[in-house]
């Protein structure tokens, strides 16, 4: 994926009004040691329903072609459903 513009940003959750998604990232990147690399962020802003949004353009890409294996194509389809 040499032409995806930029790396990828995890934003993390609001602290205040996704709590509990703030919350259990931080345990799972902190407490377990998952996802190295990845630092537990509090967006200070809403970042559930882009999320949703960027897993509902999987699901539908994953349907039409029946794989889990993804194009650079279907990446960046994926990061713009934001």
């Amino acid at each position: 994926m040499t032409n995806l513009p930029g790396r990828p940003t995890f934003y993390g959750f609001d602290g205040n009004e996704e709590s509990d998604h703030y919350t259990f990232m931080k345990f799972f990147i902190n407490d377990m040691h998952r996802y190295e690399g990845l630092t537990a962020m509090n967006s200070h802003y809403p970042t559930l329903d882009i999320y949703r949004s960027m897993l509902s353009e999987y699901m539908l890409i994953k349907k039409e072609k029946g794989s889990l294996k993804l194009s650079e194509e279907e990446v960046l389809r994926i990061l713009n459903a934001q």
